[in-house]
Order: structure tokens, then C-alpha cells, then sequence
């Protein structure tokens, strides 16, 4: 399951076992991933000051990724305009192991990708992109 040597990190976590794949193509050259799901939650007031009831709206789902320049070319290969805004949405997958041999399952669906480009300079060992991106629904699960 490892990538590489250098550990993948999760919600600000580094694990050095880690498998990224993206609808069942495994993208190694994912570095590190974050997302939130935000809720917006709204007083109803009473007759009185204070509240009698809440309202919940839709959530909202963000992510941003950090990936390198070959696994953005293998993105921009399944993609039908060549770009990485252009993958369709699809299923993200991701595995990790705890140190303590735990391991666990995180599934983003409708993933989807919502900035293109790359930038470096002369000399740059490794082109590395960090992208925002945006998911519908997503779970956890222990294996």
C-alpha cells in the first residue's frame, strides 16, 4: 500500500502507509489531502429572546489536494478535454495504516477537481500542484 518515501499526509496526519486511488486508478503521486464539511445551523426564535428551534441547511463539502506533475498527467489522460477541471466526477479512495496497524477507509463521491495548472521554477526536483477540489457525500470506514 506505501507510496513512496515520503509519507502521505491526512487532515495535517503523516502516515507512511497510504493508497489513494480515484475511481479504482491508483494515483501515487498524491502527497496530501484535507477536506470539511461545513453546515450552516440558524436560531429560531420564540416570542421571547431566545431560541426555540434550530434550522439546518445543506452542507458544504471542500477539499484541497497536493499532488505531483505525473499524476496530474494521468488525471488529464482519463479527462475528455485533456484538463484536470474536465474529469468527470468520480468515486476517491483513500487508505491508510496507523501505526498501530489500524486501518482505515475514507470514500469521497462525486470528487471532482476545480483548478488546472502547474507552476515551478528551473531546478525544481519535484513539480507538486496543490489543488481545491469539491465531493458530495463521504464515509469513513475501519478494515
Amino acid at each position: 500500500m506505501a507510496q513512496d518515501n515520503t509519507p502521505f499526509s491526512l487532515q495535517g496526519m503523516a502516515y507512511a502507509d497510504a493508497k489513494v486511488e480515484f475511481n479504482g486508478i491508483e494515483l501515487p503521486g498524491v502527497k496530501s489531502f484535507d477536506f470539511s464539511e461545513r453546515q450552516e445551523k440558524v436560531n429560531n426564535p420564540g416570542t421571547g429572546k431566545n431560541p426555540v428551534s434550530r434550522s439546518r441547511k445543506g452542507t458544504e463539502q471542500n477539499a484541497s489536494m497536493e499532488l505531483d506533475l505525473g499524476t496530474i498527467e494521468k488525471l488529464e489522460d482519463i479527462s475528455p478535454t485533456g484538463k484536470l477541471i474536465d474529469v468527470p466526477a468520480g468515486t476517491l479512495v483513500i487508505s491508510v495504516a496507523r501505526d498501530d496497524g489500524t486501518k482505515k477507509m475514507y470514500t469521497f463521491n462525486l470528487f471532482e477537481w476545480m483548478e488546472d495548472g502547474l507552476s515551478g521554477s528551473t531546478g525544481d526536483d519535484e513539480l507538486l500542484r496543490s489543488t481545491d477540489c469539491i465531493f458530495g457525500t463521504w464515509s469513513k470506514t475501519t478494515l
